[in-house]
């Protein structure tokens, strides 16, 4: 992880591409000072999880950097949970709810358990949940509906490439990212931007295949609920 200082440093000098950086380096810093609690079939974050909780991620590999700086964000990926209720595979047994993930990433839009997607990650997710006063409009089921109907689309390579052109030109090109629009290909926080903005709450000022992943936490359209890893990225974590 960056420390609070190198964070806004980084973010100072990304800001001219016209995203409200300080917010989103104050806000990831303070999610970052909370604790961060491993995640478990039996643990209280896997439990508090809700549908349409917003999963945003913090990877330290080389490839989430690269997307980090080209989004101009502190988060490298953003994805939508959703629980879902499973027959037992055996007569007599046990029906069995197990928390899912849609994202569009290189694969594609798809679906996996969330257990699947943080075994071998190495970062820190944090969950964000639309915030209370927004809550009354907003309607969860419609937003995993229209994420998962989508699975099975390509990945928006080229939108990625707009977010670093707007970064790389301090702005210049800025229209790179608000001249964007949706096409069949989904960019991770676009699949996230539409599927809320259909479900009653829009998280960005941009369209949705020109969001990324800081923007969303810039509208103060959702809320911070919880920061958790793979307890060996815990253990791994230096100590103060």
């Amino acid at each position: 992880m960056r420390d609070t200082k190198q964070s806004a440093e980084v973010e100072g000098r990304a800001g001219a591409g016209g995203v409200d950086t300080t917010a989103v380096a104050a806000r990831a810093d303070d999610a970052r000072s909370k604790r961060v609690q491993p995640y478990t079939r039996d643990s209280a974050v896997r439990a508090d999880i809700r549908d349409a909780d917003i999963l945003l991620f913090r990877g330290e590999a080389l490839s989430s950097r690269i997307i980090r700086f080209g989004t101009n964000s502190l988060y490298s990926h953003c994805a939508m949970a959703f629980r879902r209720r499973e027959e037992p595979a055996s007569p007599g047994g046990a029906a069995e709810e197990r928390v899912y993930v849609v994202q569009a990433t290189g694969k594609g839009v798809h679906t996996l358990t969330l257990s699947e997607e943080i075994k071998e990650y190495e970062g820190v997710v944090e969950v964000f949940r639309v915030a209370a006063q927004y809550a009354p409009k907003f309607r969860a089921d419609i937003a995993v509906a229209e994420a998962c109907q989508h699975v099975g689309r390509p990945y928006a390579y080229t939108h990625l490439l707009g977010f670093a052109a707007d970064v790389l030109t301090f702005g210049l090109m800025k229209g790179a990212r608000s001249n964007a629009r949706d096409r069949r290909a989904f960019f991770c926080s676009q699949l996230v931007a539409r599927a809320y903005r259909r479900a009653g709450v829009d998280l960005s000022k941009y369209a949705d295949a020109a969001t990324a992943p800081g923007d969303i936490i810039t509208s103060h359209r959702v809320e911070w609920v919880h920061a958790f890893a793979r307890h060996e990225v815990i253990e791994a974590a230096p100590r103060d």
